[in-house]
């Protein structure tokens, strides 16, 4: 990914307070003056990550402020996840996943690109090399979970931010982080 989009080249930015319908259209009116900035985590309603070309980025920073964002501020990381950059690392993504065989899922597959669920092994890769250069559909995903009154989550990676956001959707629900070694072991019943 880092190849696609060289370091200090890119940005992501978190945008707390703006309706999604507001802020794509910033987006687009900044990525139609030649600077790529688009959604690409949509967290829930008011609370939504986009990521393009560091200009794109601090231009759209800047517009969200003016049009009265919470928060409008720029993240911590060097590669400007799901957004259309990432096309470049989805086809190297792809040509290195049509090596591995996948074996059909013994549970549902719910993938936040398509928002639904799949146990098609082409559909399920596709859905992933997509991910990588499309948004991230969190909020749509979590009323799935709410449908299907799933009420025991395990976040994998290195923060719970997703675990925090969980947390604001559903009440009677277990959480677990699996970047901490007293959960794995639990887990695992050790």
């Amino acid at each position: 990914m880092q190849e696609a989009v060289q370091e200090g080249e890119g940005g992501i930015a978190a945008i707390i307070g703006l309706a999604k319908e507001e802020l794509s259209s910033i987006c687009d009116k900044i990525t139609a003056e030649g600077d790529l900035v688009s959604m690409a985590n949509i967290n829930s309603d008011n609370q939504i990550v986009i990521s393009g070309t560091k200009s794109g980025v601090g231009k759209a920073i800047l517009i969200c402020k003016e049009n009265g964002a919470k928060r409008a501020i720029p993240l911590a990381m060097s590669v400007p996840s799901h957004c259309k950059l990432m096309t470049p690392a989805s086809i190297k993504f792809s040509d290195e996943l049509d090596k591995i065989e996948l074996k059909e899922p013994k549970t549902k597959v719910i993938q936040n690109f398509s928002v639904s669920h799949t146990n098609n092994i082409n559909e399920i890769k596709q859905n992933l090399v997509s991910q990588l250069y499309s948004p991230v559909r969190w909020s749509e995903t979590m009323a799935i979970f709410k449908e299907s009154k799933i009420n025991e989550f395990y976040e994998c990676g290195p923060s719970k931010v997703l675990t925090g956001l969980v947390k604001k959707q559903f009440s009677d629900i277990n959480l677990y982080s699996l970047d901490e070694y007293e959960t794995l072991k639990f887990i695992q019943g050790t």
